[in-house]
């Protein structure tokens, strides 16, 4: 039986006021009455969907949980640090961590200690954020394990050395902390004349990031060679003061290389 035009209004009428009661209208109201928004009805729309986006994504994560899983917030890995960048500006992502494993577990049935456990897990953790494009820093591991930030850095330095392989952490792939050596590492062989595909090879690393590393380097080089102040050199190129200090190191040994080549003496880069 069709509806006419009259018992349409009447339901309308009826049932319309409850379709108003949503999550997206009460947050609207909010920012109507409190935050200045009554002549901003769009730009309020935009907000809150963007919003919600957030809220969602966060309540997906949760639904995914199985035992012995944690919901952790970690860094979105392509937004990277830069000159004046907070914490609370850089992209968070709700990622599903694993706490333990069942063949962990196994082995700790078997007799393996707790901090046997502690370094394969670290690695294990770090993955598992990368495979969700996202990374870990070391205060986020010591946090989730229950160890201290130096031990957490200590038993992934200790895992990467056993392994020669550098796990994606927020300090190697963000260049920030005490990481910075494998960017090093990759710089002087560029400065040595070798391809970024055998320095890919060579130190396991993704030959997208050994590109991004010698670009941001090589922006480096003609402030340098302008003297231009470090914190200049930061603002202008968006990177912090202590990897523009670090590349100043590597560029002056370059310089003093070169320089010490012409008169037939040669040092280590």
């Amino acid at each position: 039986m069709k509806s006419t035009p009259v018992s349409r209004s009447f339901a309308k009428a009826i049932y319309g006021p409850s379709q108003q009661k949503t999550l997206h209208n009460l947050l609207k109201r909010e920012l109507v009455l409190n935050f200045g928004f009554e002549n901003k009805l769009k730009i309020a729309d935009v907000l809150i969907e963007s919003f919600l986006e957030i809220i969602d994504q966060y309540g997906q994560a949760k639904d995914s949980l199985k035992p012995h899983q944690i919901l952790w917030p970690a860094i979105d890995k392509d937004d990277f640090p830069g000159y004046g960048k907070s914490m609370d500006k850089i992209k968070h992502k709700a990622i599903v961590l694993t706490l333990w494993t069942f063949e962990e577990i196994e082995k700790l049935a078997e007799g393996l200690r707790l901090r046997e456990t502690l370094m394969e897990r670290i690695a294990r953790l770090c993955k598992e954020a990368y495979a969700q494009d996202t990374l870990l820093s070391m205060t986020d591991i010591s946090l989730i394990l229950g160890i201290s930030p130096s031990r957490a850095s200590q038993l992934r330095k200790k895992w990467e050395e056993n392994n020669g392989e550098t796990l994606k952490t927020r300090g190697s792939y963000h260049d920030l902390g005490m990481t910075l050596t494998h960017k090093k590492q990759i710089i002087e062989d560029h400065l040595r004349g070798l391809m970024p595909s055998e320095i890919a090879r060579k130190h396991k690393h993704e030959i997208t990031s050994v590109d991004r590393y010698i670009r941001d380097f090589e922006r480096t080089v003609p402030l340098f060679e302008e003297k231009q102040p470090i914190s200049k050199i930061a603002f202008y190129t968006r990177m912090s003061e202590k990897l523009v200090k670090e590349y100043e190191k590597i560029y002056q040994t370059f310089l003093k290389n070169k320089n010490s080549s012409k008169t037939g003496r040669s040092e280590k880069v």
